[in-house]
């Protein structure tokens, strides 16, 4: 083990050891939730009518955006009564003005109201609120401020609000390796969650800072991997059997872009819930949030269903994404059972005509993988 990796497990032990030994209000544990993606369903419990605390409604505006339940009506109507209230009682700031990690919550919401936005930007001038590292966040939410503290940003980043760069990866690693840690445990558990960040948004054996297009470029790739995928007539071996890895649903695919990309990319997520729909809970094949890129995998069986895969993609595209989602892109791997290339051109053309569709990659079956005539005539 070198020496600074040495210097970062001390650190990253301090941190916990930091972290599991204090206390959390309400709104710093709900925080820490939505960092973890957990959904804290005893917190969300308190949530009740009418909102009457800026506590109550800033926790309400957290779980909006962590798309936990919460109804509109009531957080709305708790942020009117907020914004009538004046921020300065005879010359003495509200106690609002004074809680950093309230303006980052309500900025959530606010990013989303236009009227919300002015009192925002009110209650924000100065960054006067307290702790001084959430100082800028309420700005940074909404984007309208860049500079803040690195494990702020990194840790909102891995929400999906804001972006990262390899610099503040790097600035934070350093300062964890300087022994430059906090002593109060709501300031230890973002530091966590920015260091888990950082390590499972950087690619594994790709140089630089990878990008939407890349998954594409790796996973058009698809047709030289699988030459050298099993398909055989008779065993390899005396001690083994003739093996046929078949493709022959939408599950194998999902298999076969796992195996491409979970060993690249550290945050790849399985089956990822996008935010509720009314009624519908639109649930993609893969994530990986340090890109907000969505992944769908198709497996098309006929020449009509490949067609077909346009029209689904339209309706997916239209629930996959709403103003609370950690994802902006996304990227459709399509299965071609038939191998009919001839018409691969024009269906990726028709998908990348949809927005927020960086790219559909068609990939058609090997000529070796055919079991018999009858299998090859499905294809039609």
């Amino acid at each position: 083990m070198t020496a600074d990796r040495i210097l970062l497990h001390e650190a990253e032990a301090g941190l916990r050891l930091t972290a599991q030994g204090g206390d959390l209000s309400l709104l710093e544990a709900a925080f820490v939730a939505w960092l973890g993606a957990e959904p804290p369903l005893s917190l969300v419990d308190t949530i009740t009518a009418p909102l009457r605390q800026y506590q109550d409604v800033a926790l309400a505006c957290l779980a909006e955006a962590a798309g936990w339940p919460v109804d509109k009506s009531i957080l709305d109507d708790g942020l009117r009564w907020l914004v009538e209230v004046s921020l300065e009682r005879a010359g003495v700031p509200a106690p609002v003005v004074s809680d950093a990690l309230a303006h980052v919550v309500i900025g959530l919401a606010a990013r989303e109201r236009s009227w919300l936005a002015t009192w925002h930007d009110d209650l924000t001038v100065g960054d006067a609120g307290a702790p001084a590292w959430l100082g800028e966040g309420g700005r940074l939410v909404r984007g309208s401020a860049r500079s803040g503290a690195v494990e702020l940003r990194l840790a909102l980043a891995s929400r999906g609000v804001g972006t990262s760069s390899d610099a503040d990866a790097t600035a934070l690693l350093e300062r964890l390796k300087s022994g430059d840690l906090p002593d109060d445990t709501f300031h230890a558990q973002v530091l966590l969650a920015a260091l888990e960040w950082v390590r499972r948004s950087t690619p594994i054996v790709l140089p630089g800072q990878a990008t939407p297009e890349t998954v594409a470029l790796l996973l058009a790739g698809a047709p030289r991997a699988l030459h050298q995928w099993p398909w055989e007539d008779k065993p390899k071996t005396k001690n083994s059997r003739a093996a046929k890895w078949h493709v022959g649903n939408e599950y194998h695919v999902q298999a076969l872009l796992w195996a491409m990309l979970a060993p690249v990319f550290p945050d790849l997520r399985r089956e990822e819930y996008a935010p509720q729909v009314g009624p519908i809970q639109p649930r993609v094949d893969f994530g990986i949030p340090s890109l907000r890129l969505l992944i769908e995998a198709k497996f098309a069986r006929t020449r009509s269903a490949l067609k077909e895969t346009v029209n689904e993609i339209a309706q997916d595209n239209s629930n996959y994404f709403t103003t609370s989602s950690l994802y902006d892109r996304l990227l459709v791997f399509v299965w071609d059972n038939g191998a009919h290339s001839e018409d691969h051109a024009l269906i990726r053309e028709g998908m990348r005509k949809y927005d927020r569709v960086i790219d559909a990659v068609i990939v058609s079956r090997p000529g070796h993988m055919i079991e018999n005539a009858n299998e090859e005539a499905e294809g039609t």
